[in-house]
């Protein structure tokens, strides 16, 4: 019996270790991948958008081999016009600089929140007007709460270490 219990208890610990390190290289990636989504808005100025027009794109990507149907991805695209020291810009914007396609429900979802000729906030590249975006993406609270959960992992992990090697002490 007490053999089983310490295997369980090595596999538990095995575990709990490679659920820690598969999450640190997670935050770690997360953490690169927020450095370059910096980077790539920081030359975006805020802005007032009026939507113009807004219209659903479709590419077709090809044929996918297993299921022998075409495969599609479905992006929106808005139509704006945006004033920044007395002069007018127009501008193709899109919801944000990732995640912009999907499938023609999500798409027609995400269309619904932007209602023609309203005014909505928005971002507007000072190296090129013709490139906006109504969201900066930011995962810093993503990555926040994913840097609580492995703290408090880390900390089960170790209380959970320590109350077991007492325990064998103990028994000894």
């Amino acid at each position: 019996m007490t053999y089983l219990k310490n295997v369980r208890n090595l596999i538990f610990y095995v575990l709990i270790r490679i659920i820690i390190f598969l999450l640190s290289l997670h935050i770690i990636g997360s953490f690169f991948f927020l450095r370059s989504d910096i980077q790539n808005t920081k030359n975006y100025y805020r802005a007032t958008c009026v939507v113009l027009k807004k219209r659903m794109v479709y590419e077709a990507l090809g044929m996918n081999e297993k299921t022998k149907q075409v495969e599609e991805e479905y992006s929106a695209k808005y139509d704006v016009e945006y004033v920044i020291n007395n002069v007018k810009y127009d501008a193709v914007a899109m919801n944000s600089l990732y995640s912009n396609e999907g499938n023609k429900d999500e798409i027609n979802q995400e269309m619904k929140a932007y209602n023609i000729n309203a005014t909505y906030p928005c971002w507007y590249n000072v190296n090129d007007s013709s490139n906006v975006i109504f969201n900066k993406n930011n995962i810093w609270p993503v990555l926040l709460i994913e840097i609580v959960i492995l703290l408090l992992l880390i900390l089960f992990a170790s209380s959970k270490i320590t109350v077991t090697y007492f325990q064998s002490e103990n028994k000894r």
